[in-house]
């Protein structure tokens, strides 16, 4: 089992604003109604990453993704990324004509309608709008144990392709494993055998021994159990610990900024409103008028031309697990992994 999505589509961010729009068309194109089959997998793919393209990026992005000289007009646009998505995924699609795999279309349509540009290139997100809906299974094996296979997951109920080109069933309860076993079984490493995943409060010595949804959180001592992740709000020591995968271990005082010790806090110049790290940052500044100055001549109205300090600023606060915040940036997306760089 394995998703496709969001490897697939290209998506970019407007790094410069025109009256004509960010991409090479001047007329905005028509949100693509997308409605994904088998055959027209690639095509549908296509379109979308087109229309992102073509909404928000300059033409400079859209060549160095094609791979071109000169800008193209979207319909060669969708021809070059239907060809790289054929080329990409040859053998899924390979695999699915023949029967080996199947191909659930509906959740490759419903991951492409939340990855298409609908308001601003650039948004403001607690969580990728995609990112749930595009992690589910799109690609499911269906040859059984002992049928004939080239790749690993055209292997049904995640079992894997042996040296001898034959689907191997991942090993059950009690059987012997090397690293793996069947969904809902951990390998002991004493024993070799499968084991029942556990549930919570029980011992563990990694996140793969217990129940989904669980993970395996150690003590001081070293001593694992499996743990509930705990919600927003709630103390946590590490990504781990929270339900969010993300542990805000503080802010800086007086601000929003995220900060983990207090090196990454600014804090203010005492004769001035500036930003600073250091007291460097300040400059100097005359002792009566606090006008900046570089010696004592530049003091007009007499007294001396002193140093000014930073008053910096710690981080302060308990460790919760808090909102993630991201910026959600067109330009970056899923390129590189539709590009094969994941």
């Amino acid at each position: 089992m394995r998703s496709i999505l969001p490897a697939i589509v290209v998506t970019c961010s407007c790094l410069a604003w025109s009256a004509g729009g960010c991409g090479g068309s001047e007329d905005p194109l028509p949100l693509p109604e997308v409605e994904v089959t088998l055959a027209n997998l690639c095509d549908e793919m296509a379109e979308v990453s087109c229309y992102n393209m073509f909404t928000c990026c300059t033409g400079e992005q859209i060549e160095d993704v094609l791979g071109i000289a000169i800008s193209l007009e979207p319909a060669d646009c969708r021809r070059d990324m239907a060809l790289l998505c054929q080329e990409r995924f040859a053998p899924i699609l390979w695999a699915a004509q023949k029967g080996s795999v199947g191909v659930d279309t509906l959740a490759i349509g419903g991951c492409l309608q939340l990855m298409l540009v609908r308001g601003a290139c650039f948004e403001h997100v607690s969580t990728i709008p995609w990112e749930e809906a595009c992690e589910a299974d799109q690609v499911v094996g269906t040859v059984q144990p002992g049928g004939a296979c080239v790749y690993g997951w055209e292997c049904a109920n995640g079992g894997f392709c042996a040296p001898d080109a034959r689907c191997v069933a991942l090993p059950g309860p009690g059987q012997e494993c090397d690293d793996v076993c069947a969904a809902g079984l951990f390998c002991n490493r004493r024993t070799y055998r499968c084991e029942n995943q556990l549930g919570s409060g029980q011992a563990c010595n990694d996140s793969s021994f217990c129940q989904a949804g669980l993970f395996c959180k150690f003590d001081g001592e070293g001593a694992g159990a499996c743990t509930s992740p705990r919600a927003v709000g709630q103390p946590c020591e590490g990504d781990q610990d929270c339900a969010t995968s993300y542990c805000q271990p503080g802010v800086c005082a007086g601000s929003t900024l995220e900060c983990f010790e207090n090196s990454d806090c600014p804090g203010q110049c005492v004769g001035s409103d500036s930003s600073c790290f250091s007291d460097y940052d300040c400059g100097s500044r005359c002792s009566i008028s606090h006008d900046p100055c570089y010696s004592d001549y530049d003091c007009t109205e007499g007294g001396s031309c002193v140093p000014d300090t930073c008053d910096q600023q710690g981080c302060s606060g308990q460790p919760v697990c808090a909102e993630r915040w991201l910026i959600l940036d067109y330009c970056e997306g899923t390129l590189g992994m539709f590009l094969g760089e994941d």
